[in-house]
């Protein structure tokens, strides 16, 4: 909407795309509210479990509100 992808529903969920890709470079710019809480799969495949437990992943979170440290964080 108006140039943004978002998740409108109160459900998890994700976007992929159908295409493959060997090397790529990703830029972007996020937000969310207090105690956002998102991230970016990497390598991930449709059948794969909702949580993405199973990928790579680039965190997004309200470092502030989780307390995060060391690898967990957006900042890092």
């Amino acid at each position: 909407q108006d140039g943004e992808l978002f998740n409108a529903s109160a459900n998890r969920g994700w976007l992929g795309t159908k295409a493959e890709y060997t090397d790529f470079e990703i830029e972007l710019e996020y937000k969310f509210g207090a105690k956002g809480n998102s991230g970016i799969f990497l390598r991930a495949w449709p059948e794969g479990e909702i949580s993405g437990g199973a990928f790579v992943e680039i965190q997004l979170i309200d470092d502030d509100a989780y307390k995060t440290t060391g690898r967990n964080c957006t900042a890092n």
